[in-house]
């Protein structure tokens, strides 16, 4: 993963890549490009990888959007055909998050659109 791989005429790449053996062989494989990554980031990923200790202690923890109650709503209420009869405008899809929000956790409309902001609305409504 570091140093990063040289690339011609563009800048360096930063590679995530698994050594394996293959036909007696010894190949690589890139299993993702970090290229756009913050050189923190990766320095933070490549310390991880090495399992070095003493920055481990150091780390905290992020959490995003909570994503899997809403989507398994969504996907009951699509079998039951909620989804369908609303359509698919933007006032339906509004209605459809209401409804969800009030089976979730019971509480007003404006407690909805607050239990939003912790939730990943707008990736499971599309």
């Amino acid at each position: 993963m570091w140093p990063p791989v040289p690339n011609r005429n563009s800048p360096p790449a930063i590679l995530l890549r698994e050594s394996f053996r293959g036909d007696g062989k010894v190949k690589n494989r890139t299993l993702a490009n970090l290229s756009s990554w913050p050189y923190e980031r990766v320095d933070v990923l490549r310390r991880l990888l090495r399992e070095e200790p003493d920055h481990l202690a150091s780390l905290t923890p992020v959490c995003g959007p909570v994503f899997g109650l809403l989507h398994a709503l969504k996907q009951i209420a699509d079998r039951l055909g909620i989804t369908a009869a609303l359509g698919k405008n933007q006032m339906a899809k509004f209605s459809l998050f209401l409804v969800l929000a009030r089976i979730a956790h019971r509480g007003s409309r404006l407690s909805a659109v607050r239990w939003a902001r912790d939730h990943a609305v707008a990736e499971v409504l599309v």
